[in-house]
């Protein structure tokens, strides 16, 4: 609940539109490098947060951009909805279902980064 409270906060501020605009501007009109950008940008939240907070964050961004540009979204929204789900593996924290996982096998934060950088890597992020 909190996690979407602070995405409409942000939201509600202009600050998620700006973010948007920021990002299609730097792409200076290349599909292609639109993207990465995006991917890329869906990459490092993930890893450094959570994919949820992600998720929550970034979809309203894609969908401004989106309709700024007269773009369809749902390219971009499966590429950062890819993007969370790979980089969460990277981390303990990243998913529930990591932590269980990391519990069973009585791993510690890094003993689990250990053995996850690699694939999540190799995945994409």
């Amino acid at each position: 609940m909190s996690l979407a409270y602070v995405g409409s906060s942000l939201d509600a501020t202009g600050a998620l539109a700006w973010l948007a605009l920021k990002i299609t501007y730097a792409s200076r009109s290349n599909g292609r490098v639109l993207f990465l950008l995006y991917y890329l940008l869906s990459s490092c939240i993930t890893t450094f947060m959570s994919n949820d907070v992600c998720i929550i964050t970034l979809t309203p961004i894609i969908c401004y951009f989106a309709n700024a540009a007269g773009l369809d979204p749902v390219p971009y929204l499966i590429s950062l909805y890819v993007a969370a789900n790979i980089c969460s593996v990277m981390l303990y924290i990243g998913n529930p279902t990591n932590i269980i996982v990391a519990q069973a096998y009585q791993m510690t934060f890094l003993g689990y980064m250990k053995w996850s950088v690699l694939p999540t890597i190799g995945e994409g992020g």
